[in-house]
């Protein structure tokens, strides 16, 4: 009876020592994989301006991004990057970063291995073309082309003399300003003579010129409107145009009382800002008169209408 007790006693608790016995088996069967060895940057992208995802290449340790052209280039971005399995990524994917050449960023594999990775900020914008011609200090700068960046963070224009100093051009005059065609001011402590124009525009640097800076327009404005023969015409000029020109204004001013009939007054002073003209005593009285100066300067003559002034007694 003993003997049949255990019996039934094994035979109630097999099941149970049958599963120990196949969890045992299959415990002692587990392979051990090893750590994935893989760090590489699968995708990197960014958004433009516009929202729109820009794709990077990656071509060995390097992230070449060609960011859009006439767009206004970020100072940051937020990439969004896929990594092989088990790796990690430092700075990790969304994280701001800038958006400049030289940014690194690190992939380590789940073995622990690393691999780096550089950015290559590009812009794939095509090469401007741009040309400028000779200008006068009142008329401005005026410089025409194709594919220049209408964002003055990445277009900028410099003045370049003859002793090599560099002016910029300040972008906030900028009165006109596209793709095509750039107007602005002559920028102060800029004077006559013959400079090089340098645009840069995005990663594209251009020189042209030389370009002759002349002076100013001349004008004048009579100071009366009437004069007694034998009295003084004073004449002023308020632009600062006329020190370019003293030095080739004529000994004479003609004071025309007819379409053909003049007579030549003696200048009897001239300044930077005003000449003075005498009167011949024998002036034809109560005449109305036009005033004309001719001026030589630049290889030409120029005549400005002066306006009209009665002579009296």
């Amino acid at each position: 009876m003993i003997g049949i007790k255990r019996i039934t006693v094994i035979r109630k608790f097999y099941p149970f020592i049958l599963i120990i016995a196949v969890l045992a088996g299959l415990s002692s069967c587990k392979k051990e994989y090893p750590a994935l060895p893989y760090n590489d940057i699968e995708q990197f992208t960014i958004k433009d301006a516009a929202g729109n995802d820009i794709k990077a290449s990656i071509d060995g340790s390097s992230i070449i991004v060609y960011y859009p052209p006439f767009q206004t280039v970020p100072d940051k971005v937020k990439p969004i990057i896929v990594v092989s399995e088990g790796a990690t990524i430092t700075p990790e994917s969304g994280s701001e970063v800038e958006y400049k050449d030289g940014v690194t960023f690190e992939v380590r594999a789940a073995d622990g291995s690393t691999k780096t990775y550089t950015l290559k900020a590009l812009v794939n914008q095509p090469a401007p073309t741009i040309e400028v011609g000779d200008t006068q200090l009142d008329y401005g700068l005026s410089i025409t082309g194709e594919y220049l960046l209408p964002d003055t963070n990445q277009t900028k224009i410099f003045l370049i003399n003859s002793q090599n100093k560099e002016t910029q051009v300040p972008a906030s005059t900028f009165t006109e300003f596209s793709a095509s065609r750039i107007s602005a001011p002559i920028p102060a402590g800029i004077d006559t003579g013959r400079y090089q124009v340098r645009v840069i525009s995005g990663t594209h640097n251009i020189v042209k010129g030389s370009i002759l800076i002349g002076p100013p327009t001349l004008s004048f404005d009579l100071a009366q409107e009437t004069v007694k023969r034998g009295g003084e015409i004073n004449i002023t000029n308020s632009n600062g145009a006329l020190k370019y020109y003293r030095s080739g204004i004529a000994a004479k001013v003609r004071l025309l009382y007819s379409r053909r009939d003049f007579v030549e007054a003696d200048i009897i002073s001239t300044s930077d800002t005003e000449i003075k003209v005498k009167v011949p005593a024998d002036f034809p009285a109560n005449i109305i008169t036009l005033v004309v100066i001719n001026v030589e300067g630049n290889d030409n003559v120029i005549s400005p209408l002066m306006g009209t002034i009665t002579v009296t007694d």
